[in-house]
């Protein structure tokens, strides 16, 4: 008996150092506000932007989803009456980090090498001056957008109070032109950061805390710097998603 409730414990205990590792379960984030300023210069859509068609069609469907599906799915309080219910934010751009090519990443290599960027843009939403949620277009190989994912809406707050730091900080983004923000994830890691570049170079801003890690939510930090903390994991990493 002694022996089953020895292994029981043993079994428990690597649960929650798999947890801890994996830093899957992760605190819901606050309510961003988005100042008046940006919420009145995002709703502006360039006259040459390919994605306004599919942009135009993936509000009525997240709209759509919200009142089928349940608008706390989605991130809303209550599901959006209409179009004009909401304000959707000009689209974040979207990359990836492979673990393999993060393991053979040197302090010499600039950041921007090892990023993977993909045909995709994601767009906050908001209720008001709040995040509420988002969704996803994919360019496809025809050169045509569409709608590929909605919601996310603790992903996409993390992000936009990212932003909203970064706008303010001349030293990330270059000053007097539009910025452009990238979402990036890094494969296999599960850590997720919003990248900018700027007069003293890229930066990466951790979404989430990390205690293995040692960094906090919104600190953005030197790319260099982030990208050497989680080499040495990357190397030893089995292939298998975290």
């Amino acid at each position: 008996m002694r022996s089953d409730r020895t292994y029981s414990l043993r079994l428990l205990l690597t649960a929650l150092a798999a947890l801890a590792l994996s830093e899957v379960a992760r605190a819901e984030p606050p309510d961003v506000v988005v100042p008046a300023e940006m919420l009145a210069a995002d709703q502006v859509v360039p006259p040459n932007a390919d994605w306004a068609g599919a942009r135009k069609a993936a509000i009525k469907q997240l709209i759509g989803l919200a009142h089928r599906s349940g608008p706390e799915t989605l991130g809303f309080a209550g599901a959006p009456a209409d179009d004009n219910a909401i304000t959707v934010l000009y689209p974040i751009a979207d990359a990836v980090i492979l673990v393999e090519k993060l393991a053979q990443y040197a302090p010499q290599m600039p950041a921007e090498s090892l990023l993977l960027r993909r045909p995709r843009l994601t767009f906050p939403v908001t209720v008001g001056d709040k995040v509420k949620s988002s969704f996803t277009l994919q360019r496809a190989d025809g050169g045509s957008w569409k709608p590929v994912a909605f919601g996310s809406s603790n992903l996409i707050r993390a992000a936009v109070q990212a932003r909203i730091k970064a706008a303010k900080a001349p030293s990330l983004v270059f000053p007097g032109q539009k910025a452009e923000y990238t979402l990036v994830m890094v494969s296999g890691l599960n850590q997720y950061f919003l990248y900018t570049k700027g007069p003293l170079g890229a930066h990466l801003t951790p979404l989430y805390d990390s205690r293995r890690y040692n960094w906090k939510a919104g600190d953005p930090l030197a790319a260099r710097t982030v990208l050497m903390k989680m080499v040495d994991d990357a190397k030893h990493h089995n292939g298998l998603p975290t």
